[in-house]
């Protein structure tokens, strides 16, 4: 919910492990991620997601999120 409201302005660490996310959750989270205005898209550090079991759908979600987040 912070994330799909604007609560990445200061966010640099996220951990995420163990919280059975799964391609569908991936892709809800780069989604709400790549919303975002890029400047604080950019703030995150760290992000953990051991654990998970995001398949090769969540795979692809999380390369596309850091390729929006690396590009421009």
């Amino acid at each position: 919910a912070a994330i799909s409201t604007g609560g990445l302005s200061s966010l640099a660490h996220l951990d995420l492990s163990g919280n059975r996310i799964r391609g569908g959750g991936m892709k809800a989270l780069a989604d709400a991620w790549t919303a975002q205005p890029l400047q604080h898209a950019r703030r995150l550090r760290t992000l953990s997601l051991g654990g998970n079991e995001l398949g090769d759908g969540g795979a692809a979600q999380l390369a596309r999120l850091f390729e929006r987040v690396g590009d421009g």
